[in-house]
C-alpha cells in the first residue's frame, strides 16, 4: 500500500450515503478526507485545502459539478485531479466544453468503492515514475 498520509481528497455529493462510503474508502488508506455536501461549500474548502484529489458528484441542487469545475478553474485551482461521479452516465465530460488537466469519470452506483480509491493511488504512483 502507498503511503497516502500526505495526500488530501475532497469529497463533494449532495448523497450523505455516498460521502460517508468514500469517507471511510480513503481514511482506509491513508487519505486526509474533506466533504461538503453541496457545490458552493465544495468551491469553498477546495480554495481552503487545495486537495490532492476531488471526487465530484454532477448533478446537485446548488451548482452541478460543471459549474464547480468552471468556478475552480477560474479560481486558478487546476492542481487537483478529479473525478466526477454521477447516475447519469449519459452526461458527457466532452459536452461540458472543460478542458481539465486531469479528469476522470467514474459511473454511480459504484460496484466497489474502493475503485475511486485505486484509481487515486494510480495516479499517485504514476506520478511518482515520471
Amino acid at each position: 500500500m502507498l503511503d497516502n498520509k500526505e495526500k488530501k481528497v475532497l469529497i463533494i455529493d449532495d448523497e450523505n450515503l455516498v460521502r460517508r462510503a468514500l469517507r471511510k474508502a480513503f481514511q482506509a488508506h491513508h487519505f486526509i478526507v474533506f466533504d461538503a455536501d453541496s457545490g458552493i461549500p465544495g468551491l469553498q474548502l477546495w480554495s481552503q485545502v487545495k486537495p490532492d484529489f476531488v471526487v465530484l458528484d454532477i448533478v446537485m441542487p446548488d451548482l452541478n459539478g460543471f459549474e464547480v469545475l468552471k468556478k475552480a478553474q477560474a479560481l486558478g485551482l487546476v492542481s487537483s485531479h478529479v473525478i466526477l461521479i454521477s447516475a447519469f452516465s449519459e452526461m458527457k465530460i466532452e459536452d461540458s466544453g472543460l478542458q481539465w488537466p486531469s479528469l476522470e469519470f467514474m459511473p454511480k452506483p459504484f460496484e466497489n468503492v474502493f475503485k475511486i480509491v485505486e484509481l487515486c493511488e494510480n495516479k499517485i504512483k504514476r506520478s511518482l515514475v515520471v
